[in-house]
This record gives structure tokens, sequence and C-alpha cells, in this order.
């Protein structure tokens, strides 16, 4: 199983998780439909497509829906929660630019472990319900990183 992971690779995976979230919003995963989420034109989908039904994560029929296999659904889940999480974490809670955020978060999902996911998770619900709650030292923290004019820096650097 692992070969056939490392075969794919972080683009080849935003398929996966294009086809989850077309899924998930009710709407049908066709060649068409990936190539207008990504932005991509339909032959470099179909290449995708092929690599990741080689890798028995989706199915499709030629001309037909592409369908995502028990496979290829948990490791499209995890892609889009990493997303989803880092995303928030960036633009709601840290106050990065919406777009930017997403980008960003579109750089982490693929590089990510466990149990970096699993303490990012923790973090963002943590500062998530700080916020709602409306904790004073989330207000300073908001505040601070508004207003952060100096990084730190080594040592060896000071004069």
């Amino acid at each position: 199983m692992r070969a056939v992971i490392s075969i794919v690779s972080a683009r080849i995976e935003d398929y996966l998780e294009a086809t989850f979230d077309l899924e998930t919003r009710g709407l049908e995963p066709t060649v068409t439909a990936l190539a207008e989420s990504l932005a991509v034109t339909k032959g470099t989908v179909v290449s995708a497509v092929k690599k990741l039904v080689a890798a028995g994560m989706l199915e499709h029929e030629r001309y037909g829906a592409v369908g995502l296999t028990e496979s290829g659904r948990e490791r499209a889940l995890k892609i889009f929660r990493r997303h989803t999480f880092v995303s928030s974490l960036f633009s709601d809670l840290l106050g990065v630019e919406r777009d930017k955020a997403v980008h960003l978060a579109c750089c982490m999902e693929h590089e990510m472990d466990e149990d970096t996911e699993r303490r990012l998770v923790v973090l963002t619900q943590y500062l998530s319900r700080a916020k709602r709650e409306g904790a004073a030292w989330f207000g300073e923290m908001q505040e601070r990183v508004e207003n952060c004019t100096c990084l730190p820096l080594p040592l060896a650097m000071l004069k």
C-alpha cells in the first residue's frame, strides 16, 4: 500500500479533494466539473484521473462521473479536513486574508503528518472557543498579531 500512496503527488491529491468537495456539495464530480473547479483543462483532469484510478483511489468509466473508492475517500477526507482547519486557523483566528490563507492551507495540507494535524486541530478548536467566549487574552493576542512590527533575531545578529 505504501508504494501506491507515494505515487500520488500533492497536485494529484488536489483532484481527490476537489472530487470530495463536489460530492459533499451534492454535485456530480465529472471531468468537466473537476476542470472548472481546479481551473485546468479537461485533458489534464483525464490524466490525473487515470493516475488515481491506477492508485485505486478513484473509479471512472469513460465519459462518466468520477467516484472515490473507499481508500480515496479516506485520503480525500484527510486532505479536506487539514485544508479546512489550516485555512480557518490562518484566516478566522490569525486574520490572514482569506485567499492567502486558502493558498497557504493548500501548500501545507499535503505535507502534514497526522500528529501535526491533531495538534493544529486542538489549537484551532481552543482558539475558536476563546474567540467565541470573548476571552480577554484572545483579544490581546489578535491585537499583537495585527500590530507586530518586529520579528525575533538570532542572538548572533544582536549588537
